[in-house]
């Protein structure tokens, strides 16, 4: 089910002013410690999630350089929305 544009433009001002960033500022690609922030995880966790393939969050590596586009974890949030716990899938 395709994401709500207006949730995707909600959540991606959100994740702007989280980073100190304006909506035009915004770098359409995040850096590990960014997004890790933003996502209230570590950096670690993310490595594993990477390594394991879990909780499909694409992400764009180019040599050594590990970078999350914006709209992705946008998206990501936005499919880990719900309104009771039974909607969580094990």
């Amino acid at each position: 089910m395709p994401t709500d544009i207006f949730l995707l433009a909600t959540l991606k001002a959100e994740i702007a002013q989280d980073l100190g960033f304006t909506v035009e500022t915004l770098p359409t690609q995040l850096t590990i410690p960014q997004t890790a922030k933003i996502l209230d995880v570590t950096p670690n966790t993310l490595s594993i999630w990477r390594c394991l393939g879990r909780h499909n969050l694409p992400f764009v590596k180019t040599g050594k350089s590990v970078k999350y586009r914006v709209h992705d974890v946008a998206e990501f949030i936005a499919s880990h929305r719900f309104t009771h716990t039974a909607q969580v899938a094990v």
